[in-house]
């Protein structure tokens, strides 16, 4: 009922932006009603739902035109479908003993797009997005060299600019101290 519900709720939306707010949604409040009715009437043992349509306008209260409206409805989102069923009436026609039509057999089901909608996996955590994020940020600071990481680490731009000539600093004595080995190693 929740599923059905919340598809009407989503079409209903869709619908009025579509029509300028005069549509009543895809299955309608009266479409809603039937299926919360044939819900209370289900045999939840034997799974049997063979209300007459009769019975089913006179416990809503809606007329008989409204239910077989809300039937179709209910039929054409995927909520429901039927069997229509017949009974013998035991006269004797010229093609064949004569049947009259009987109540339906219901069967309640739940459309493909709803049921995707409700098993649909939860949202990604958005901690594990910036924590990658992060990662791949501190990666590409580590490789910048010792006189470039300051102007992206720190805000103040004068701190920067002295942080980023001690790194320079760094970098020469480095580059002299391997030229020393490399000179000694010759």
């Amino acid at each position: 009922m929740q599923a059905a519900e919340k598809y009407d709720r989503v079409k209903r939306l869709a619908h009025r932006r579509e029509r300028n707010n005069r549509e009543n949604g895809a299955i309608g409040h009266v479409g809603l009603e039937v299926l919360r009715e044939l819900l209370r009437l289900i045999d939840y043992k034997t799974g049997r739902l063979d209300p007459a349509i009769a019975t089913l306008a006179l416990r809503i209260g809606r007329s008989i035109a409204a239910v077989v409206d809300a039937l179709k409805r209910l039929k054409a989102h995927g909520f429901l479908d039927w069997l229509r069923r017949y009974v013998p009436t035991g006269n004797a026609g010229l093609r064949g003993p004569q049947v009259k039509q009987t109540s339906n057999a219901y069967r309640l089901m739940l459309p493909p797009q709803v049921e995707r909608g409700m098993t649909a996996p939860p949202p990604e955590d958005d901690s594990d997005r910036r924590r990658v994020a992060a990662e791949e940020g501190r990666a590409m600071i580590a490789a910048l060299n010792l006189d470039e990481q300051p102007a992206q680490l720190i805000d103040d731009p004068g701190l920067a600019a002295i942080l980023a000539r001690l790194g320079r600093g760094i970098m020469d004595q480095e580059r002299d101290s391997e030229r020393q080995n490399e000179s000694r190693q010759s």
